[in-house]
C-alpha cells in the first residue's frame, strides 16, 4: 500500500526486465546544460529553519545518530503529504517527559504551540520483569499515509495474554500513547510462541486492514499446512489471504509475490530487505495483496462482495485457458530450503512487480500463456489486469529490474541489461506495447530509487553508471529525465571543474546504515523519501560535493534543485553531515537531520530533526525553543541497547535472552557497533559496483563476516501510500 513509496519499486528487489525489442522508436535523451548554483544568502522559496524534534531530547539524538570518527547513523523517518506531521527515529526516549521508558519512534505534529512530539509505541515497554531491554524494542514501523496509526512488532508482551518471547507479537497503536494496542495475532496465541520470521506487508490508509506474513501456523484451519503464510487482520479479525481460488489454504504454505533477497550464512538468515521494498504487493487502497503458492503467482482482493482470490499465471492460449503455468512464475528459490540451510546464495531477483493501485502486476515466467507469446525456451514477461482478468504477452524479454512505475501500471522505467544496457521506458499499447530508450548506462551499473511524478512527465532517478555528458566521474548522483521534451540532466553533478569526491543521494535513510546495524538500502530497495514534489518541479538530495559556494565545511549536506538552479537547505558549516529525511508532497516542507544549532534554543550539540519550511498564510510563528540544560546537554549518553540491535536482531528462541545486568554492560560497546555498522555498509557499497553478479554475492559475504555487528537484520517501513 506504501508510497512506494517505498517500492522500488525497486531495482534488484522487484525486477523485471524488457530488452529493446525490434523497431523501437524513439531516440536517447537530449542532455540538459548543467544547473546553475545559487548565489542567495537565505534559503530558497522564502523558507524558514523550524526545529521540529524537542530541544530537549535528554541527552538522546533525532533523525541520526553519530558513532565514532564522525560516522552517522540515519533513523527511519517519514513525513505526512502535507508535512504538518513527520515520524521520526531517535536514539532513546526524546520526546518523553523524562528520560524513563524504551521509545525511539515518535511523531512530531506542528500546532499552534509549535512542534510536538508523541510516542508512538505503546508506554511501559520496560515494564517486563526478566525480560532484556533489546527485547522490548520495536523491531520494524509500519505507518498509515496521515501518520495517525503504527504497526510494529517486539518480543515483549505489550497485553495481557501475549507471549513474552515472541516474534508473533504484532501491534496496531493509534495517536494516543498510553492507550491499549491492538495485538494482531490474539487470535493465533498457540501458534505465535517462539522466534518465528514474520514480515509486515502492508495496510490500508486507516489501518482497518494490515497484512502480515508469518512462518508458522496462526489458525485452526491452517493446521495441514507447512511453510509460511499469509494473513490478513480486518474487522477484528485475523484471517487468511494467502488462499487459493476455491478458499483452500495451500498445503505448503504462501509466501508475498515481492519477497526481496535473502542470504543464508551458517546458521545466520541476512533478510536484505527494506520491507519497504516490498510495498507494491499490497495495494494503496489495502484491498489487493499478491502472493506466491506452489510456485503460481495469485491475487487476493477484498470486494464488495467478500474477498475472492485470483490466478495470475493461468494460461490464456486457446484450448488451454484457465490453466496454471506448467513451469510457474519465475520468483525465487525456494524459501524453506534456504532457511533449512540447503543454500548459502543469495536467492535471484524476484519478478513480480505490482502497480501501487493494484490493477496491474508484472510477472516473468518461462511458460507460453498467450497465443502470441514465442514458443521458444526462454523468460517471458507478462502483465495481468486484475480488473479485466486479461493477460498481456511484452515482446522482448531479459533479466533486469522496474524502477518505478505509473500508479495505474500504464507505463514504467526499467533497466536493459542487453549488450548494452540502457535505461529505458516502457507504455502500454497495441502488441505489448511500445519501448523508448532514455539513455545509455555504460558498464550497467545500477539505477535507483526512482519516482515517476508530474502525472507521469517527470522521471527522477539515482544512478552509479557513469552516463555520458555529466560530470560524475563513475560516482552515484540524481537525474531528472523530462519526458514531455525528452531532456535528461544531472541535477547533483558537481560544476565543471569540481572533481565529484563521493554519491549524492536521493534519500538518505536509504543509503547510510540504520542504528541496528546495517544499510538500509543494501540491495537499492526504494524507501519511503519522497524525495521530489508530485510535481516534479522540486528535488532534494543530500551530496557530500560543495554544489554552492557557501558549501564550506567538506560535510554531505541537503539541496533543493528548483527551475535549473541548486540551492543549499543546510548550513553548510556543520562538522558533521547533514542529511536529507523527506519532504511533503508539495515540497514546502523539507525535512532532514543535522547537529547545527539553526534556531534559538537548539544547543544540545546532538542531531535534530529540521524542517525548512515555506511559510504558509495559516501559520503561526513557532515560539522560541525551551534550551535543553544541564548535564543532558553535553552530547547524546551511551545507554544499553538503546542503540544496539532491535529484538529481531538478535532473537532466536529462548536461548538468546540475556539478562538486564548483561544488557548494560553491553552499553560499552554501542559506539563500537556503530562504526563496525558503517564499515559494513561502505564494503556492501562497493560490492555494488562489481560487474559479476557472483562477485558481488561473494563481495558481500565477505564484508558480512568481517564486519558484522547483528546475525540478521530488523525491519523498518512506513506503509504509506503513494
Amino acid at each position: 500500500m506504501s508510497r512506494l513509496r517505498s517500492a522500488l519499486k525497486v531495482v534488484g528487489s522487484l525486477c523485471v526486465l524488457l530488452v529493446s525489442a525490434p523497431g523501437v522508436a524513439g531516440a536517447y535523451a537530449t542532455d540538459e546544460p548543467p544547473p546553475s548554483s545559487s548565489t542567495a544568502a537565505g534559503l530558497p522559496d522564502s523558507r524558514v529553519y523550524e526545529e521540529v524534534s524537542p530541544a530537549n531530547k535528554h541527552g538522546f539524538e533525532a533523525g541520526a545518530t553519530l558513532g565514532s570518527e564522525n560516522e552517522v547513523a540515519v533513523q527511519f523517518s517519514v513525513a505526512s503529504p502535507d508535512g504538518d506531521a513527520v515520524a521520526f527515529g531517535a536514539s532513546g526516549p526524546a520526546a518523553e517527559t523524562d528520560a524513563s521508558g524504551l521509545s525511539r519512534s515518535f511523531v512530531a505534529e506542528r500546532t499552534s504551540e509549535g512542534w510536538k512530539s508523541r510516542s508512538t509505541t505503546a508506554r511501559g515497554l520496560d515494564q517486563t520483569e526478566g525480560l532484556s531491554l533489546a527485547f522490548q524494542q520495536p523491531s520494524w514501523l509500519d505507518y498509515s499515509p496521515d501518520l495517525s496509526h503504527l504497526v510494529y512488532g517486539t518480543l515483549g508482551p505489550q497485553v495481557q495474554g501475549a507471549p513474552a518471547q515472541s516474534a508473533g507479537n504484532i501491534y496496531l497503536m493509534g495517536s494516543d500513547p498510553f492507550e491499549k494496542p491492538t495485538w494482531l495475532f490474539e487470535e493465533g496465541s498457540g501458534g505465535a510462541q517462539g522466534g518465528f520470521g514474520v514480515d509486515l506487508l502492508g495496510m490500508s490508509p486507516d489501518a482497518s486492514v494490515i497484512y502480515v506474513a508469518f512462518e508458522r501456523n496462526l489458525l485452526p484451519q491452517d493446521t495441514g499446512r507447512s511453510g509460511w503464510g499469509v494473513y490478513e487482520y480486518r474487522g477484528g479479525k485475523l484471517g487468511e489471504a494467502g488462499v487459493l481460488p476455491d478458499g483452500s489454504v495451500p498445503p505448503a504454505g504462501a509466501l508475498p509475490a515481492a519477497t526481496a533477497s535473502i542470504v543464508q550464512e551458517n546458521e545466520d538468515v541476512y533478510d536484505a530487505s527494506n520491507p519497504a521494498s516490498l510495498d507494491n504487493e499490497v495495494s494503496e487502497d489495502g484491498m489487493r495483496m499478491f502472493f506466491v503458492a506452489g510456485g503460481e503467482l495469485y491475487v487476493h482482493e477484498i470486494t464488495n462482495d467478500g474477498e475472492r482470490s485470483v490466478l495470475v499465471s493461468a494460461s490464456q492460449v486457446a484450448g488451454h485457458t484457465g490453466e496454471a503455468a506448467p513451469d510457474g512464475v519465475q520468483l525465487f528459490e525456494n524459501l524453506t530450503q534456504r532457511l533449512s540451510g540447503k543454500t548459502s546464495e543469495a536467492s535471484a531477483p524476484t519478478y513480480a512487480y505490482a502497480s501501487s493501485d493494484g490493477s496491474h502486476v508484472f510477472f516473468q515466467s518461462e511458460d507460453k500463456l498467450t497465443d502470441d507469446a514465442p514458443n521458444a525456451s526462454g523468460p517471458k514477461v507478462y502483465v495481468f489486469d486484475v480488473d479485466t482478468g486479461s493477460l498481456e504477452y511484452l515482446p522482448g524479454v531479459t533479466l533486469g529490474g522496474i524502477v518505478t512505475a505509473a500508479a495505474d501500471g500504464s507505463s514504467f522505467m526499467f533497466v536493459n541489461d542487453a549488450a548494452t544496457p540502457e535505461l529505458s521506458r516502457w507504455v502500454a499499447g497495441p502488441d505489448g506495447g511500445s519501448v523508448s530508450p532514455i539513455v545509455k548506462l555504460p558498464g550497467g551499473g545500477f539505477v535507483g530509487p526512482g519516482r515517476l511524478v508530474g502525472d507521469d512527465s517527470t522521471f527522477v532517478f539515482q544512478a552509479s553508471a557513469p552516463i555520458e555528458g555529466f560530470n560524475n566521474a563513475g560516482t552515484e548522483q540524481i537525474y531528472r529525465y523530462d519526458i514531455n521534451t525528452n531532456e535528461l540532466g544531472c541535477l547533483s553533478c558537481p560544476p565543471v571543474g569540481v572533481t565529484p569526491t563521493g554519491d549524492a543521494y536521493l534519500s538518505a535513510v536509504d543509503q547510510f546504515g540504520d542504528p541496528d546495524g546495517r544499510s538500509l538500502g543494501e540491495d537499492r530497495e526504494v524507501n519511503d523519501a519522497r524525495g521530489v514534489s508530485a510535481d516534479g518541479e522540486q528535488v532534494f538530495f543530500d551530496s557530500p560535493d560543495p554544489l554552492v559556494g557557501r558549501d564550506t565545511n567538506g560535510q554531505r549536506d541537503v539541496y533543493e534543485w528548483e527551475n535549473g538552479t541548486v540551492y543549499l537547505i543546510s548550513s553548510g558549516t556543520s562538522s558533521v553531515y547533514s542529511l536529507f529525511l523527506d519532504n511533503s508532497e508539495s515540497g514546502g516542507d523539507v525535512f532532514f537531520a543535522t547537529s547545527d544549532e539553526l534556531v534559538e534554543g537548539d544547543n544540545d550539540q546532538g542531531f535534530d530533526v529540521y524542517d525548512a519550511r515555506v511559510p504558509r498564510p495559516s501559520d503561526n510563528p513557532p515560539p522560541a525553543a525551551v534550551p535543553c540544560e544541564g548535564d543532558v546537554c553535553q552530547g547524546p549518553p551511551i545507554i544499553a541497547e538503546l542503540l544496539g540491535s532491535p529484538p529481531s536482531a538478535t532473537f532466536n528462541g529462548t536461548e538468546n535472552l540475556v539478562t538486564e545486568a548483561e544488557a548494560v554492560g553491553h552499553a560499552k560497546n554501542v559506539v563500537r557497533r556503530l562504526t563496525r555498522a558503517q564499515k559494513l555498509a561502505r564494503a556492501l557499497t562497493a560490492c555494488r559496483k562489481r560487474k559479476a553478479k557472483h562477485g558481488r554475492s561473494a563481495c558481500k559475504r565477505r564484508a558480512r563476516r568481517q564486519y558484522r555487528a547483528v546475525p540478521a537484520v530488523a525491519k523498518h517501513n512506513s506503509g504509506r501510500g503513494k
